[in-house]
């Protein structure tokens, strides 16, 4: 029954290991393509949001919304129209 459960926990680690990996290549694939595609250097975004990847890739979403759509994700924020 140990033999099992270690073996069932072993395959739910690898599972979750993946779906990481495979997140952390595309949004890293989505921030090369959404760069080039709003002009700026795929490579170097890419690079910032590689090596500062847990913080960089929400900061990245954050800063790439519609300036009204950003007052609205911050709360209070629909009085400040940013441009």
């Amino acid at each position: 029954m140990t033999q099992l459960r270690l073996i069932l926990e072993l395959v739910i680690l690898a599972a979750l290991g993946l779906a990481f990996i495979i997140f952390f290549i595309g949004s890293l694939y989505w921030v090369y393509s959404d760069a080039k595609r709003r002009g700026k250097s795929g490579w170097f975004i890419t690079l910032i949001i590689l090596f500062t990847w847990p913080i960089g890739f929400p900061v990245w979403l954050f800063f790439q919304l519609s300036p009204t759509m950003r007052a609205l994700a911050v709360p209070g924020g629909d009085e400040i129209i940013l441009s």
